[in-house]
């Protein structure tokens, strides 16, 4: 995980459980825009359904998305957006 605390841009695999990623961003008085309502969830699952927390105003997670890598199990990029 990375983060640019100025311009509030966190970078993480799709893996990394959103509980984790609170944790990180803590120090840097951060906090998470849309993510589901409980933190245990990885980042690629709560991708995978555009799923969203109690606060339905910001909408799900694409909104926040600003860009994304897919890369498959052979390690060759397949997309980027």
């Amino acid at each position: 995980m990375s983060v640019d605390a100025k311009s509030k841009l966190l970078t993480v695999q799709s893996g990394a459980i959103w509980h984790h990623i609170l944790e990180f961003l803590n120090p840097y008085a951060l906090s998470i825009e849309a993510m589901q309502s409980f933190d245990l969830p990885t980042v690629g699952g709560t991708i995978s359904v555009n799923a969203h927390g109690l606060d339905h105003r910001i909408g799900g997670i694409a909104s926040t998305i600003q860009s994304l890598c897919l890369m498959l199990a052979d390690g060759s990029i397949r997309a980027r957006i």
